[in-house]
């Protein structure tokens, strides 16, 4: 099986990423559990794993919801 790897290129096209959101984006992605979605060989190169990247965003909008109902409990 093939991995379905993006360059930093591709992943802000199909994403439709700017600069400075990409940049964020990946650091809150290497501060996480999915940091291995994100792989640098070298200082100017970096690849994305889409698979890992998927998992991250279903993790992220699932906890997103359980952060903003306990939000609203302690109001």
């Amino acid at each position: 099986m093939v991995r379905p790897w993006l360059s930093k290129e591709e992943f802000k096209d199909k994403y439709g990423y700017k600069e400075s959101k990409y940049q964020a984006f990946v650091k809150e992605v290497a501060e996480s559990e999915f940091r291995d979605a994100i792989v640098r060989p070298s200082s100017k190169e970096v690849w994305i794993d889409e698979e890992i990247l998927q998992d991250f965003l279903i993790w992220k909008s699932q906890n997103r919801f359980r952060v903003l109902a306990r939000l609203e409990v302690s109001k």
